[in-house]
C-alpha cells in the first residue's frame, strides 16, 4: 500500500525494500540513469519534519536492512545494518548488559539509520551523560545517489582524514546518501535507574534549584525542566514546574544523590517530591521522549524546538509560557536544562486560531531565538520547516551539489527554501 510512504499527503509512484547494500546500490544506479527521485525510508516516525518534497517517484524502506553484523562485548562495538529499530538493537545488547543510550519516540519503529538522518531532531534526554548519536558512530557505509557504495570509519577508531562522512549524514534527513550500516560504541546498561522529581512553585524557584544542582556533587544523566501538563501530573501532584533528574548507576549511588537532591530543596518553594524507578519509571520517561518529538501532530498545533545558552533556559521557558497564552495559546513545555535544548508545544482551540496565533508569535520568537525550528505540525499549520536561510547555506548547497548533482535523495526537503504558500518567517535551527 503506497499510501503507508505518504509525505504531506504526496505518495511515491514506487516502493522497494531493498534485502543488501547492493540491492540498495543497483536500485539507485537505476534511478540516477532515470532520474527518479528517491525518499529513503526507515520506521516513518519523522514523516511530519522538512519540507514537502519536490518530487517523489520511489520510497527506499530499509526495513530489510536489519542485521546485526557485528558485537564485540568486550570493546563495547557494535555493527549493524541501519534498518534495525532501537528497540530491537537493544532486545540483543540486553543479554550482554549494554545497549544503545538514546531516547527516540517509539523505538519499535525507529530505525538506526533514522535516527543518525533526523540528528538533533531525534536527540535523547540523557545527552548530557552520553551524548547523541552523533558522538556514538565511529564507522558508516551509506549508498550515494549514483549508486557508489562509500564506508568510513572502523569498529573501534573515527576516521581522521577527510571529510567527517558521519557527521555530515547527521541531520542530512537522507539527502546526501541512504545509509546502510552503522559502526556505534555502545554503553554498560546501568544497574539501576532513579528519576527524582522536584514540584516547584514557579521558573523563578526551578533557575534557583538549578544553579544549585550545577554546584552539588552529583552526576546525573539528565536535568529537565517541565511543567505539570507535559509530566502528566496526578491528583495531589499537581505543581506547575517540575524539574526531574535522572540518575543512571549503581542502586547504592542513586540513593545518596536523591539524598542530596533533597537536602538542596527550598521549604518554600517547593510542593512536592517525587522519585520513580523500575516499571513506574520508564512509563514516565517514555512519556516524556513522546512529548518531546509527537505533539503536535494531526491536530491544530505544532511542536518547536529551540536552542538557547543553557544559562537562559528557565527564563526561556518563561517567555515562551507568558506570551503564549496572553496570545491566547497553550503552550507546555520541556526542557534539557543542561543543554539548552527546549520543545514547546503550542496548542489552540481551532485551526483558524492556530493560522492568526502561530505566524505572530514565531514571527517575534525567531527574532529572540535564532535557533529555532518548527518539529512536528498538524496538517492545518502552514509554517515554513528551515525559515531563512543561515549563513552556511551555500557550502551546505555545495556539499549537496557534490554527493547528490542531480538531487535524486528527498529533493527540496531538507537545502531549499520554504515553498511560496509558507510565509512565515523565522530562522534555521542547528545542532
Amino acid at each position: 500500500d503506497l499510501s503507508t510512504y505518504e509525505l504531506f499527503g504526496i505518495a511515491p509512484g514506487i516502493a522497494a525494500s531493498p534485502a543488501s547494500v547492493d540491492e540498495v546500490s543497483a536500485l539507485m544506479k537505476l534511478a540516477s540513469a532515470h532520474d527518479v527521485a528517491v525518499v529513503p525510508w526507515g520506521g516513518g516516525t519523522r514523516r511530519q519534519l522538512g519540507n514537502p518534497p519536490q518530487r517523489y517517484d520511489l520510497a527506499l524502506h530499509t526495513g530489510r536492512l536489519d542485521a546485526i553484523l557485528a558485537h564485540h562485548p568486550a570493546d563495547l562495538t557494535l555493527a549493524v545494518q541501519a534498518g534495525r529499530t532501537l528497540a530491537a538493537t537493544n532486545e540483543v545488547l540486553a543479554a550482554q548488559g549494554q545497549h544503545l543510550p538514546l531516547d527516540a519516540p517509539l523505538p519499535a519503529q525507529s530505525t538506526l539509520g533514522g535516527i543518525v538522518a533526523s540528528g538533533a531532531f531525534a536527540t535523547g534526554l540523557r545527552r548530557a551523560a552520553y551524548g547523541t548519536v552523533r558522538d556514538m558512530i565511529t564507522g558508516i557505509q551509506f549508498v550515494r545517489a549514483d549508486g557508489r557504495i562509500v564506508r568510513r570509519g572502523a569498529m573501534v577508531m573515527k576516521n581522521v582524514a577527510g571529510y567527517d562522512l558521519a557527521r555530515l549524514q547527521y541531520g542530512a534527513f537522507g539527502t546526501l546518501g541512504v545509509i546502510t550500516e552503522l559502526n556505534l560504541k555502545v554503553q554498560p546498561q546501568p544497574e539501576s535507574s532513579l528519576l527524582v522529581g522536584v514540584g516547584l512553585s514557579s521558573f523563578n524557584a526551578a533557575a534557583a534549584l538549578l544553579d544549585k544542582l550545577a554546584a552539588a556533587p552529583l552526576l546525573p544523566s539528565s536535568v529537565l525542566v517541565v511543567d505539570g501538563a507535559t509530566l502528566g501530573a496526578t491528583p495531589g501532584h499537581d505543581a506547575p514546574i517540575w524539574v526531574l533528574v535522572r540518575f543512571d548507576g549503581r542502586a547504592e549511588a542513586n540513593t545518596r544523590q536523591l539524598e542530596r537532591v533533597r537536602s538542596l530543596l527550598d521549604a518554600k518553594d517547593t510542593e512536592d517530591v517525587e522519585s520513580w524507578s523500575g516499571g513506574d519509571l520508564s512509563s514516565v520517561w517514555g512519556r516524556l521522549v513522546g512529548r518531546a518529538a509527537l505533539s503536535g501532530q494531526g491536530g491544530s498545533g505544532a511542536l518547536l524546538r529551540l536552542n538557547v545558552a543553557a544559562a537562559d533556559t528557565v527564563k526561556a521557558l518563561d517567555v515562551l509560557t507568558r506570551e503564549g497564552e496572553t496570545n491566547g495559546a497553550t503552550i507546555s513545555v520541556l526542557a534539557d536544562a543542561a543543554n539548552g535544548v527546549i520543545w514547546a508545544n503550542v496548542g489552540v482551540s481551532n485551526a483558524a486560531a492556530m493560522s492568526e496565533i502561530f505566524p505572530k508569535l514565531i514571527t517575534k520568537w525567531a527574532r529572540q531565538w535564532p535557533q529555532l525550528a518548527v518539529a512536528a505540525a498538524g496538517a492545518d499549520v502552514q509554517a515554513p520547516v528551515w525559515g531563512a536561510p543561515p549563513a552556511a547555506l551555500p557550502l551546505m548547497q555545495r556539499i549537496k551539489a557534490r554527493f547528490d548533482p542531480q538531487d535524486l535523495l528527498n529533493p527540496g526537503r531538507f537545502l531549499v527554501q520554504p515553498q511560496p504558500e509558507r510565509t512565515v518567517e523565522y530562522v534555521y535551527a542547528a545542532d
